[in-house]
């Protein structure tokens, strides 16, 4: 039985894709001057500058205990993980179970499901019984594709930071935990990715490093051109998340738009530790291949568009 506690959001369905292609801004910007207005386009990137840092009020010191000459943090903060998922029985079980090994009892879970046709629904419920002292939410999806049940489970998290998890992954033992403490040490962090092991269906390594195979870097301009930001490797400062809410209509794919608002609102770090098992099967919902040119450049305007539209409302306090 689901818990429904709030009112699902709903939203259309966006096209998914991978944005992990190898275009240069010399290609898109010559495509760019072949397309109408592209003047206009420019000038909207171009407001599209740093917002006021938001102050986070959480409460998170860092303490020095200097006869190890190592530092502590109080106060580690409670996350919110957000799983979207969708016909999800093959992978679904492995990855919840690595996930909640980890969950401390101020954390949530929030799994929105959208209708399935297969056992996805038992065994998030099945997890949910056996882990009774554990914050497990299993919530209605709106059945509007990947972007709009990733925004339903946003709207359920509470807790100051919110990581994102893809169904079919594997997380590493220390993936929470790692998360906690750069987020204590580090106040002003809006964002934190890391590194991932691209796997086959079976597991086996394909890469053993997803920044390294992509060439992922930091920065607003960089992320607009070819971008680095993959949800199941991100977590995100709470304000960032709800500046972001509802997402705008249309955008290609919601974690660019969350690693892009996190950039414009605060610090994001980028480390090279591997905390997931990045798994690629043929029913991903996003996939690595290069999409075509045309949609590249779709997708970019519609990504400087609903920044640009977010500037306005998007102050977090």
């Amino acid at each position: 039985m689901y818990t429904k506690a709030l009112p699902a959001r709903t939203g259309k369905e966006s096209p998914v894709s991978d944005f992990l292609d190898t275009l240069s801004f010399r290609e898109l910007s010559g495509q760019f001057l072949a397309t109408q207005n592209p003047a206009r386009l420019f000038r909207m990137a171009d407001t599209i500058d740093p917002i006021d840092r938001y102050e986070p009020t959480s409460g998170k010191h860092l303490h020095a205990q200097s006869a190890l000459e190592t530092e502590e943090y109080e106060d580690l903060p409670a996350l919110s993980i957000v799983l979207a998922a969708y016909n999800g029985e093959p992978y679904i079980r492995e990855q919840l179970m690595s996930i909640v090994c980890q969950m401390e009892h101020q954390d949530e879970l929030i799994v929105s499901l959208d209708p399935s046709n297969d056992n996805t629904q038992q065994i998030i419920q099945n997890i949910q019984s056996t882990n009774v002292d554990l914050n497990i939410l299993l919530v209605h999806g709106p059945g509007q594709g990947l972007i709009a049940n990733f925004e339903n489970a946003l709207g359920y998290a509470h807790n100051p930071v919110i990581v994102l998890s893809d169904q079919d992954d594997r997380w590493k033992g220390d993936k929470l935990d790692v998360i906690r403490h750069e987020f204590a040490k580090n106040p002003k962090l809006a964002a934190l990715v890391h590194d991932a092991r691209i796997c086959s269906e079976e597991m086996e390594t394909l890469e053993p490093s997803f920044m390294k195979a992509h060439g992922s870097k930091n920065g607003l301009f960089q992320n607009l051109v070819r971008n680095s930001f993959i949800g199941c490797c991100m977590a995100v400062a709470k304000p960032v998340i709800d500046a972001c809410l509802p997402f705008p209509k249309p955008i290609p794919m919601h974690d660019q738009l969350i690693g892009l608002q996190a950039l414009r609102m605060g610090e994001v770090e980028f480390i090279d530790e591997v905390l997931v098992d990045y798994r690629r099967h043929d029913h991903n919902a996003s996939q690595l291949h290069p999409s075509s040119l045309g949609e590249q450049i779709r997708w970019r305007m519609q990504i400087v568009k609903a920044l640009w539209k977010r500037k306005p409302q998007s102050r977090a306090h």
